[in-house]
């Protein structure tokens, strides 16, 4: 298998798993943790009680990662996403035009909505904090 070819899998198998968690509700997602920790943690203190180390390394390890997957869906279903509707769009340092000029930004790129001031919009551009004028961007779904 080529590097380019297992890097869009990844990246496919990453975009797959992204979707569906954005798509599961989040009570499901809420009752199915604490479903499983409530079992994990009655079964983990039998286990202890037999040393097995190894089963209970395990089951922590699922325990945390459950845990985990919550904290991401919460992450993702919070975030307003941000899409640019013109090309060679400004990005400032501040919310006005009298700010240090960061770059241009593309049309159609992503970014993630941090707040509103006047006209402009606070996002986040690949871990970068920029400001846009709030009329180049729209808000995505």
């Amino acid at each position: 298998m080529q590097p380019s070819t297992l890097l869009n899998t990844e990246s496919i198998v990453i975009a797959t798993v992204t979707t569906a968690i954005r798509s599961t509700p989040m009570l499901y997602i809420q009752l199915a943790v604490l479903t499983l920790w409530v079992f994990l943690f009655v079964y983990l203190r039998k286990l202890l009680q037999h040393k097995n180390r190894a089963l209970v390394a395990f089951l922590f390890v699922l325990l945390a990662t459950s845990g985990l997957m919550l904290a991401f869906k919460y992450t993702i279903e919070t975030r307003v996403y941000l899409k640019t509707n013109g090309n060679n769009i400004t990005m400032y340092s501040g919310p006005g035009s009298n700010f240090t000029i960061l770059g241009q930004l593309p049309a159609n790129e992503e970014l993630i909505k941090l707040q509103e001031s006047g006209a402009f919009v606070k996002a986040r551009y690949k871990g970068a904090t920029v400001w846009i004028g709030i009329d180049h961007v729209k808000e995505i779904k």
